[in-house]
């Protein structure tokens, strides 16, 4: 049984006919209009290529969007733990008796009176520790407690 065909006919300029002979005749065809069958298979098969590609990209922003909105709601949830057991400790954690205060903020200014804190040390006792006694303390420090 014989395929039935149908007959496209499409108007083009003079130099468009020029440039598609050359190209069939370049490219191997017989003629134009098996190069303009060709032209228009390949045309419809990466509109296929391209819609598989699109949902796929489109997949990949979906996944991404249930991860964002997943780790949006763990920052959440930490934080809310966080206040919580900051609230807390606050809350059950006396202040320093009167009498001790001074030697408290004497302590919190030679522990933390540097402003840098790097693996557990101060500055001063990091200095200390490579020799260097050059170093003094910072001594400007004022609590919130000696005001």
């Amino acid at each position: 049984m014989r395929r039935k065909t149908v007959k496209i006919q499409f108007r083009t300029s003079l130099e468009e006919q020029r440039v598609l002979v050359a190209a069939a005749c370049a490219r191997g065809y017989s003629n134009p209009s098996a190069f303009a069958r060709a032209a228009v298979r390949k045309e419809l098969s990466n509109r296929d290529e391209l819609t598989q590609a699109e949902q796929r990209v489109a997949a990949s922003f979906d996944r991404l969007m249930a991860e964002v909105t997943r780790l949006s709601r763990q920052q959440q949830a930490l934080f809310a733990l966080v206040d919580t057991f900051a609230k807390t400790f606050l809350t059950c954690v006396s202040e320093p008796p009167v009498e001790t205060r001074s030697q408290a903020a004497a302590l919190a200014s030679d522990r933390y009176g540097s402003g840098s804190i790097r693996d557990g040390l101060s500055k001063g006792d990091r200095y200390r520790r490579y020799g260097c006694s050059r170093y003094r303390p910072h001594t400007g420090f004022r609590s919130r407690i000696d005001r």
